[in-house]
């Protein structure tokens, strides 16, 4: 159940076969919550809603759980580290516990998305109310591409090139990524600069390009439309370095496909980035802004195959091992069966 927006106009289904409900974008944000509040109060008790704790409208699903036994599921996303856990001053410290908390105590599950966010559920509910499940994807789905490729043997050499996937926008801070690589084209000048993604912001796109033209990098530096499913699989596939240079990231699917399909990975130290690469075992990381970092581990992985190869391979085996949904749905499955049951 979502609010119809452009962004999920396309979106018919999650996780593969849930199907997704939308309520018309009527009005502001007040105007929508309540009409979602309504539609979640005449939902038949068999049913069970899953949301997420930074909308206002999950205090309507602890008043109907409440009020009506109305069961559901509440999240924690990866952006938890935003919330008003421990914010300064009495008024602010009520206000987050009556917005979050009270959804929280009222929830008959807590998922959450990172041991962050399970640890701030955990002080507030049971533990056994609290399961942590990240944000994963399908490995099953992955390995069916990777057999399409083998089956219509396609070449996919690794080439000399630094990957960026993702929205044009001003956090993603693309310009320390193109200071960092221009700082290097001349010791790598067979290597190139790929960025694909949707503008997000125009007039930061158009100080891009003038950033470009201004250190004379056109010839190595190129932009691209966005890619998306296995098209972008086959760029990464085909890419020596990923990379992620962005602040304010919560858990990026985009860095889980990088752990699965390579290249090696490079990114800032931002939301849940650090969790997904294992504190930097699992690719290079530094603090968004510091363009001498950025500069020096793009130095290391353009330098050294050896070091590429042994983090993708390090990144890919932690991606099967704690990133694929089908490691966590069937004890989700039960979970949900039993409060459908009990309700």
């Amino acid at each position: 159940m979502t609010v119809a927006s452009e962004a999920n106009a396309a979106i018919d289904e999650v996780w593969g076969n849930v199907p997704v409900e939308r309520v018309g974008r009527l009005g502001g944000r007040r105007s929508r919550v309540f009409r979602l509040f309504l539609r979640m109060l005449i939902r038949s008790r068999s049913e069970l809603v899953i949301s997420w704790v930074w909308y206002w409208h999950a205090l309507g699903l602890a008043l109907a759980r409440i009020a009506l036994g109305r069961p559901y599921i509440i999240c924690l996303d990866s952006y938890c580290y935003q919330a008003a856990w421990d914010m300064e001053g009495w008024h602010s410290r009520i206000h987050a516990r009556l917005r979050y908390g009270t959804v929280l105590k009222a929830a008959d599950l807590v998922i959450a998305e990172t041991p962050t966010a399970a640890w701030h559920a955990r002080q507030i509910v049971r533990e056994d109310r609290v399961q942590m499940i990240p944000v994963c994807l399908w490995r099953r789905a992955l390995e069916e591409v990777e057999a399409r490729w083998a089956r219509s043997e396609a070449s996919l050499a690794r080439e000399p090139v630094v990957l960026y996937a993702g929205r044009v926008a001003r956090r993603k801070n693309l310009h320390d990524l193109i200071r960092a690589f221009g700082g290097l084209s001349e010791r790598f000048p067979d290597w190139r600069l790929e960025i694909i993604g949707p503008v997000a912001e125009q007039d930061y796109y158009r100080e891009l390009r003038a950033l470009v033209n201004a250190l004379g990098l056109a010839h190595s530096i190129r932009f691209g439309a966005p890619s998306y499913g296995e098209a972008l699989y086959r760029r990464l596939r085909t890419s020596a370095v990923f990379a992620l240079p962005s602040s304010g990231e919560g858990m990026p699917s985009a860095v889980l496909e990088a752990m699965y399909f390579g290249g090696a990975i490079v990114a800032g130290r931002s939301g849940s980035v650090g969790y997904q690469l294992n504190d930097g075992e699992c690719g290079l990381l530094f603090e968004p802004g510091d363009l001498a970092s950025l500069t020096e581990h793009l130095d290391r992985l353009m330098s050294s195959p050896v070091l590429r190869d042994d983090l993708m391979r390090r990144a890919r085996t932690r991606m099967c091992r704690h990133f694929d949904w089908d490691l966590y749905f069937p004890a989700l499955n039960a979970r949900v069966l039993a409060l459908q049951v009990g309700s």
